[in-house]
């Protein structure tokens, strides 16, 4: 294995062969198009995702909303999108979340311009990754379960439910985790997790 001043002499095609095998795989889909939503490439999850047709899809080779009528803002996000990371969510047309865009401009050291988006849906389908956090503060799976069911916006109830337990045993799980978590509130807990949080 190459150490770290071997990799500063790779060539830079080398390296970007090496991050490219790595994005790809990524759990997020990412696109990267043009300031006219022209697409110039796509990870495997966003292929997949714009094959789905349900929110963003291409159209003759740009990137657009299945919903025409979003379209225009979609272009107007890309096309403010800058030196920062913006944000941008619009209700999906079938009522079931939000879908949530992310997008950054980035350039190369001969001027080329591209923009950098990470996109995702919320709604029912919609399971947040967690990394680490079980772990991180010697959590249970029962407190892990329940933890991740009310960051997913579920009550003690439909925990209990969804589970086969009892409000009760969901309340408990609750007071133990806050105690491992150090928090007495959903706010401070979801404030304590939400670097755990992958793909926001």
């Amino acid at each position: 294995m190459a150490d770290l001043g071997q990799l500063k002499t790779r060539r830079s095609s080398d390296i970007g062969q090496l991050i490219m095998s790595w994005v790809d795989v990524e759990e997020r889909p990412r696109v990267l198009v043009r300031h006219d939503l022209i697409l110039l490439w796509a990870n495997r999850l966003a292929h997949s995702v714009l094959t789905e047709r349900r929110d963003l899809i291409l159209r003759d080779g740009a990137l657009a909303m299945a919903n025409r009528a979003n379209t225009e803002a979609l272009s107007d996000f890309i096309r403010d999108a800058g030196a920062e990371i913006s944000r941008w969510s619009l209700d999906r047309d079938d009522g079931d979340g939000h879908l949530v865009l992310s997008a950054l401009r980035v350039h190369t050291a001969d001027g080329l311009s591209a923009i950098g988006v990470i996109f995702h849906g919320t709604g029912a389908a919609f399971a947040p990754v967690l990394g680490g956090f079980k772990e991180a503060f010697g959590l249970t799976v029962a407190e892990t379960q329940v933890i991740g069911a009310l960051l997913d916006g579920e009550t003690a109830r439909r925990i209990g439910d969804r589970l086969s337990i009892t409000v009760d045993t969901v309340r408990t799980h609750i007071r133990n985790a806050y105690v491992k978590l150090d928090v007495n509130s959903r706010e401070q807990m979801f404030r304590r997790l939400s670097p755990f949080l992958q793909g926001q």
